[in-house]
């Protein structure tokens, strides 16, 4: 009997944002280890590619879709939707999010909201539609919060997305708080700058700012996207329980 147990053979997760970016290498590690999954993003097509792609490598079900998170309409169709195709809903990992690099004093109403609805809002839908299912299910759970190191500390240009992950921040700590007595294991990520997904994008966009953030580092680079893999599994799995 191994010690350490990183299986996940009979279990069911739903990875949000999973058309792209770190959502695959999160995804692929779930995968390996033998869940099933259920990737909902706003990009169908986009979701449908990486399914395709993921169970081609790994040989486990793998569905796609198509999913507003910031309607709760439409996350409880994904959820129910996950269970009358998969069985259930064991794991969720909360991946996605949108940016912008912009000044307080320069941010509209419409970039604000937007960045809250999809970080903070959209989170918070996914994880109360998952945690009634888990609840009703009787047996725990799973949730991973991709947050942010901007959810702790100050950038400049990022008000409203570092709002959005102090928010989700919290979020995380409330739920894990509440979720425990079902079972429920509730945990976030604190990611930095990687070299995939919305944050490689600094390179190009603030070459500056992103060989400041790089400086700032123990190991003087950005994450490996497949860097993500490991913590995923390890919070997905009975490993962290």
């Amino acid at each position: 009997m191994a010690i350490v147990n990183t299986s996940l053979k009979g279990k069911v997760a739903i990875v949000t944002g999973g058309a792209r970016g770190l959502a695959e290498y999160e995804a692929l590690a779930l995968a390996e280890a033998g869940a099933a999954l259920s990737l909902i993003d706003i990009d169908l097509p986009g979701a449908q590619k990486m399914a395709q792609k993921l169970a081609a490598q790994t040989g486990v079900k793998a569905i796609a879709l198509k999913c507003d998170i910031t309607v709760p309409a439409e996350v409880q169709a994904a959820v129910d939707a996950t269970v009358k195709q998969l069985g259930s809903v064991d794991i969720l990992v909360n991946n996605a999010g949108w940016a912008k690099r912009v000044r307080l004093v320069d941010t509209t109403l419409e970039d604000w909201n937007h960045m809250i609805d999809v970080n903070l809002k959209g989170a918070f839908l996914c994880t109360q539609a998952v945690a009634r299912q888990m609840i009703k299910q009787g047996h725990g759970g799973k949730i991973v919060n991709i947050d942010s190191i901007a959810g702790i500390f100050g950038e400049p240009d990022r008000g409203a997305y570092c709002a959005s992950k102090g928010g989700l921040h919290q979020i995380t700590k409330v739920s894990a708080v509440e979720f425990g007595e079902y079972g429920i294991h509730v945990n976030g990520v604190g990611v930095g700058l990687f070299a995939a997904g919305m944050s490689a994008q600094t390179a190009t966009v603030q070459p500056e700012f992103h060989k400041h953030m790089i400086g700032r580092t123990v190991f003087k680079r950005p994450g490996k996207p497949e860097e993500m893999g490991g913590i995923t599994l390890f919070l997905a799995s009975p490993a962290s329980d």
